[in-house]
Parts: C-alpha cells; sequence; structure tokens
C-alpha cells in the first residue's frame, strides 16, 4: 500500500518551520560565543519571523514551475518566465527587509530601497534558483506518477475487456454444446428435450447476470454447476454420478465467475458422455497452505482417453493468468486410479486490479 504525502504547501510549511528552527539554534550558539547570550524564545520568533516569508515565495515559485516548466521545445521561455519570479522573489525579499529594518534591524541606518534590492540579489538569488530546482524535481514526480496512474488505468481497461472477451468465449462454447443435446433429445424424448430447455434459460439467467463482476462466491458458482449438472442429468441419467466435497470455509470465498463451468463441462463432454456405464464426477474444494484448492475429477473416456486442453481449460487458464497473474495455477492430467483430474489453486488474497474499478 503506498504512503500519500501530504499537501505541498504543508510539506512547505514544515520546511521552512525546520529551517528556522535550525538558524535559531546556530543563533544562540553565536550569541553564547559572544559572551551575550539571548533568550531562546526570543530567537526563534526572530528567526520564524524571517524565514516563514519563504514560504509564499517557495510555493509561488512552484506555482510558476508548474504553469511553465523547462520541457524540450519551451527551453528559452520557460528560463526567461522562471528568471522574473526568480527576481520577484528577490524583491520580495527586499522590500521584508526594507519594511521590517525597525523590527529586526537589518541595518544600524536604512539604506534607500535599492541598495537593500542589491544585498537581497546577492543574498537570496541562490537560494530562490535552489527553490527552483526543487520545483522541477516535484514537478517531475507528479508527472510520473501521472503517468504511472494512467498507465495503470490502461492496463487495467485492457484487462478487464479481455477477461471479458475470454467470458464472451464460454457462452456460445456451453450453448451449442446444450443445443446439441437438446436436439437429439427432440426426436426422442421430447418431454425430456422441453426440461432441458427450461433449466437452460435458467442457467444462461443466472450466468448472463454474472457477466458483470469477474468474482464471486464459489457457493454461487456451486449453484450454477448444479443447475448445469441437472440439465445434463435429463439427458444422461444415471451415467452421470456426483460428488460434492466442498468445505464450509471455502464457500464464500471469491472466485473467478464461470471458473467452475468449464471445467465441469469439459469432464461431461469429453469422457462421461462418451461411456456406456456410469461414471462418477467429483468436485472438490477447500484451504490448504493459504490458497484456496478446486479440484473436478471424472473418469477417462472410452477408450482411455482424457480431455485435452481445448477451449474450456486454455480459456480457463488464461482468464486466471489476468486475474492473478502468477499466482493462480491449473493442472490437468490422469490419476494412479485411472480417473482424469483438474486442479485449480487460488491464492486466498484479493485479484489483481482488472478486477476492481479503475480509481
Amino acid at each position: 500500500m503506498r504512503l500519500r504525502l501530504p499537501p505541498l504547501w504543508l510539506l512547505v510549511l514544515l520546511w521552512w518551520i525546520a529551517y528556522a528552527v535550525v538558524y535559531a539554534g546556530q543563533v544562540l550558539s553565536m550569541s553564547e560565543a559572544s559572551g551575550h547570550p539571548e533568550p531562546f524564545a526570543k530567537i526563534l520568533v526572530d528567526s520564524l519571523s524571517i524565514w516563514l516569508t519563504w514560504v509564499p515565495i517557495t510555493l509561488g515559485l512552484v506555482w510558476v514551475v508548474r504553469r511553465w516548466p523547462i520541457e524540450p521545445g519551451r527551453i528559452g521561455r520557460a528560463l526567461a518566465i522562471q528568471s522574473l519570479a526568480v527576481l520577484a522573489a528577490v524583491l520580495l525579499r527586499a522590500a521584508h527587509m526594507y519594511f521590517t529594518n525597525s523590527i529586526h534591524v537589518w541595518f544600524e541606518v536604512l539604506p534607500d530601497f535599492a541598495t537593500v534590492a542589491l544585498m537581497s540579489l546577492r543574498n537570496n538569488v541562490m537560494m530562490a534558483w535552489m527553490i527552483v530546482a526543487a520545483a522541477h524535481a516535484v514537478v517531475l514526480s507528479e508527472r510520473m506518477r501521472e503517468r504511472e496512474r494512467r498507465l495503470l488505468q490502461v492496463e487495467a481497461h485492457l484487462a478487464r475487456s479481455r477477461l471479458e472477451a475470454l467470458s464472451a468465449k464460454l457462452h456460445p462454447h456451453f450453448l451449442f454444446n446444450t443445443l446439441n443435446s437438446i436436439a437429439e433429445l427432440v426426436h426422442s424424448d421430447p418431454d425430456v428435450a422441453e426440461d432441458v430447455l427450461v433449466g437452460l434459460a435458467e442457467l444462461l439467467h443466472d450466468s448472463l447476470d454474472a457477466d458483470q463482476a469477474p468474482l464471486r462466491p464459489l457457493r454461487a458458482e456451486a449453484e450454477l454447476i448444479r443447475t448445469y449438472l441437472g440439465i445434463e442429468r435429463l439427458r444422461l441419467g444415471e451415467r452421470l454420478q456426483t460428488q460434492w466435497a466442498l468445505d464450509d470455509d471455502a464457500l464464500d470465498l471469491p472466485v473467478p465467475t464461470l471458473l467452475l463451468l468449464p471445467l465441469v463441462e469439459n469432464a461431461i463432454v469429453h469422457a462421461i458422455a462418451r461411456r456406456r456405464e456410469p461414471g462418477l464426477l467429483s468436485v472438490r474444494a477447500t484451504r490448504e497452505d493459504g490458497r484456496l484448492i478446486i479440484e473436478v475429477a471424472n473418469p477417462l473416456a472410452a477408450g482411455g482417453s482424457a480431455p485435452g486442453s481445448g477451449l474450456g481449460l486454455g480459456t480457463t487458464r488464461e482468464r486466471l493468468r489476468w486475474l492473478y497473474a502468477e499466482a493462480a495455477t491449473l493442472e490437468h492430467g490422469p490419476t494412479p486410479d485411472g480417473r482424469h483430474l483438474v486442479r485449480v489453486g487460488l491464492p486466498l488474497t484479493r485479484a489483481a486490479s482488472a478486477a476492481d474499478p479503475a480509481p
């Protein structure tokens, strides 16, 4: 988390107060060395009166630099304006010395203003230009932070756009597969086909509503999958067996919207639907070592083939990369007991800025 700096005027004020305190300490040391010590309170008040006049001068010089900074193509104009600003600062200091001489006793006999102005020029011109240089550093820092902020906004916008595009791929992919299933049932079992259409409408309503947020609780994802499995069970009957093992402390954790749908769909379309005998689909979620682990397991298809890295797995892997960078993992492959396992690991921390609104 970044620390927010105080306002510039406050930093300038604190700087000149600190400068005045240090200067007062030096005056006190000199007065003690001369054998005529003065009360520190009096010295400090005089020092503050002298040096705090630099606060409005400093802020004015910073404003000039912000308005006319030295940059390619405008160097001459900027230097001319800044030189006039430095001259104005020198004259303001001269006016301060001239009109406060009765208080601070700058001169035993007050000379004319021109003499005071020349003295101020010798004593203050370097200080004024140092402030101008520091102001350029401030302006450069502000511009860099602004460019960084805009870059982050652009990156977040691109990431959100990419996530939306990836999510959009899932809908027609799933819809076409389900419509193909309905087409198969229309002739063989019209009543079941009608039930599948009703379930599909509910499922699409849920998934399309979820498009507004890239993350949602695992509990909501599980409900979506149960609706989908209800549709597939109408088509596959007893061939589709399910097993759920979702830990209670994992149900409210945020996961990418539509994370489970392509994984479960792959398991059914590429494995269970190709088998004649019943197949067990297992969905498990638990917290392990500060991560949320989600596993989807299914039997291999007839002939021992396993689901590959098609659209579902590929799109899911890319969505995880955009949301969590390298903090999320997706692995899949056969298990020793002859099943196929997809294992997703998510950090328990929030997703990257793509999931957040732009600042």
